[in-house]
């Protein structure tokens, strides 16, 4: 507790906390966004809150192209979001890719976010040129699948 303090303080939050305000320009300024919709009373949510934290402080370190903006929303408080996003119960997680919305099918944990932001954002396939580069591959995840094909 003391540490997220220290780090809102420094200025260094992680979760980029919005309201019907300023959304919209926010969205128009990430080409990737994670929103969690929530209730300040929700045991869900307060239960999603410190994965959520954990997971945009480790998604920063990654080098994503366009970058991931995790954000959070008090659809209490900013109903016009939560009606546009068709909140039904608490948290709601929404994916927007350059503005356009879907819905977040990944886990909620902090690995689990990590791993489903990244699978969103990267590339469909990687190019290996040699042997140190299919171990650095095999080394960068639990599971991968390699594929050799004819040019």
């Amino acid at each position: 507790l003391i540490a997220a303090v220290a780090s809102v303080a420094q200025g260094e939050e992680t979760v980029v906390h919005l309201g019907d305000s300023d959304f919209d320009a926010h969205i128009e300024a990430n080409k990737y966004v994670l929103v969690e919709l929530y209730a300040p009373w929700c045991g869900h949510c307060k239960a999603l809150k410190e994965p959520f934290e954990e997971a945009a402080k480790a998604i920063k370190e990654l080098d994503i192209e366009g970058g991931v903006s995790l954000v959070a929303v008090d659809a209490t408080e900013h109903k016009e979001l939560a009606t546009r996003f068709g909140v039904q119960g608490f948290p709601t997680l929404k994916w927007l890719v350059n503005g356009k919305e879907s819905d977040y099918g990944g886990g909620r944990t902090k690995d689990d976010i990590v791993a489903w932001v990244t699978k969103k954002t990267g590339p469909p396939a990687k190019t290996l040129e040699d042997e140190a580069g299919l171990t650095a591959f095999k080394a960068s995840a639990t599971v991968t699948v390699v594929g050799s094909f004819d040019s």
